[in-house]
């Protein structure tokens, strides 16, 4: 099985699951699908290891937007993690092999791009989804976060000038001169205006299009009836 196999085939158990893909890019994973958890989002990102070959793992993030792993100061800890560390020991010496079944090892990667792997795989999530979920006061403390709060009323307010912008502000130098990842270029002038005058030090073109990419997946994923809550 090759690598974009695997993918497809994890993409698809996920759907059976009740997610939705997320579209990319989404940097820091291969893949990112997402649930809505109330009103928050429950992102579950695929990652294949840089070091190794053939080797991958999933991790959790639960956030109020759909920008994978985006942890600002003052996140909470608990609202990203990697699956491994919600696993016990008898389910890693029946889910994974021997080096990640030693005492005092707490990550996990699913070795080798097989059907057996990928079985293994989705039962880990399945076991660990609930303890994630169910962690203490993670729901209360992902609320609560001032930081979090803020990038998602910058989330809101790019979408508000995104829907009501007809021309290239004249403040906006660091949007793209094309649409860009499928997204209109009144997203990027929209996000740029905002990190103008909420977060001027932040402004660059990978922020301008960081912003851009949240704002437009909220209004285009969150907002759709058919999305499981």
């Amino acid at each position: 099985m090759k690598q974009t196999q695997l993918l497809q085939r994890v993409s698809t158990d996920l759907e059976h699951r009740g997610y939705i893909s997320v579209p990319g890019p989404n940097p820091g994973a291969a893949s990112v699908h997402f649930k809505r958890q109330d009103e928050l989002v429950l992102l579950f990102g695929i990652e294949f290891s840089r070091l190794y070959r053939e080797r991958f793992t999933g991790s959790f993030f639960l956030s109020k937007t759909f920008e994978w792993a985006y942890v600002v100061p003052g996140f909470p800890k608990q609202a990203y993690r990697r699956i491994g560390g919600l696993m016990n020991k008898a389910e890693r010496m029946q889910l994974l092999d021997n080096e990640f079944q030693e005492a005092g090892v707490k990550d996990a990667w699913w070795i080798g791009f097989s059907e057996a792997s990928h079985l293994a795989f989705m039962e880990a999530h399945d076991l660990t989804i609930s303890r994630f979920l169910e962690q203490p006061k993670l729901f209360e403390l992902v609320r609560r976060c001032k930081e979090v709060d803020h990038h998602f009323d910058m989330v809101e307010q790019s979408i508000y000038l995104a829907e009501t912008l007809k021309h290239k502000p004249a403040e906006c130098r660091n949007t793209p001169t094309t649409p860009r990842l499928g997204i209109p270029l009144e997203w990027f002038w929209g996000a740029e205006v905002v990190l103008r005058k909420c977060e001027p030090k932040l402004v660059s073109n990978k922020y301008v299009e960081l912003l851009a990419r949240d704002a437009y997946r909220f209004q285009s994923l969150y907002s759709t009836s058919s999305i499981p809550k």
